[in-house]
């Protein structure tokens, strides 16, 4: 088992208000798998994303990546497991906008351990011909094959995409799917993606659904669809 969670729960208080966003959320996730999680908003999924990720921590239970707990992970050591182990894909891009594509691809190379090559990861999400263009001279679906790229580029073991297609339009997301779809293939990157959308869910061969901070069902989708056939 590559990702798996246990028990994982996390509130937050406000004066003497709590609020339970996760109650032991237990989910698991083979290696070059790609699973979906599935909720509306206020389900704890982006919650869940932060704790997987190393950005936020959970309040009791565990999570372990490849072998390796990270929930009692230092500081320190959750930053080396975000640089190196982790790549992030937003529904905003996040690009520094006075550096080019290349330059913002650059960054993420520059501190990683194992990245791959700039230029194949170019090819990849077919932005070799953009490379030094700034990131207002290029369409949304550009802006986010490039955050895309630069999350890829680490050569990460586990790759989270937060809405990834939440603000794009239609054909532009199905490019956006298929480009994630291939990076898993050519990769064998294990990829996690949080939405609200459940057309999405149809690529992934694990679904998981969230509603007030529990999993509420668990798919094993033995038909998944290519991401070119997924219509909403």
């Amino acid at each position: 088992m590559f990702l798996k969670s246990e028990n994982l729960c996390k509130s937050y208080k406000t004066g003497d208000v709590v609020t339970h966003v996760l109650k032991d959320v237990n989910i698991s996730i083979e290696k070059g798998e790609i699973a979906a999680i599935l909720g509306p908003s206020g389900s704890g999924k982006s919650t869940f994303l932060n704790i997987i990720g190393g950005i936020d921590r959970q309040d009791s239970g565990k999570v372990v990546i490849d072998g390796v707990e990270i929930s009692n992970m230092s500081d320190k050591e959750l930053v080396e497991y975000r640089r190196n182990e982790v790549g992030f894909i937003f529904q905003f891009y996040n690009l520094v906008p006075n550096l080019t594509v290349k330059e913002n691809i650059e960054v993420a190379v520059n501190i990683s351990k194992n990245p791959l090559s700039i230029d194949d990861v170019l090819k990849a999400v077919s932005m070799e011909d953009k490379k030094y263009r700034f990131p207002r001279e290029l369409s949304g679906g550009e802006q986010q094959r490039v955050s895309i790229a630069r999350a890829i580029v680490k050569n990460p073991k586990l790759l989270l995409c937060d809405e990834p297609t939440g603000a794009l339009d239609y054909e532009t997301s199905l490019d956006i799917l298929k480009l994630i779809e291939n990076i898993n293939k050519k990769f064998k990157t294990t990829i996690l993606i949080i939405t609200h959308n459940t057309a999405l869910s149809a690529m992934a061969s694990k679904i998981f659904k969230l509603r007030s901070g529990e999993v509420a069902d668990q798919i094993e989708n033995k038909n998944v669809m290519p991401a070119e056939r997924i219509e909403w």
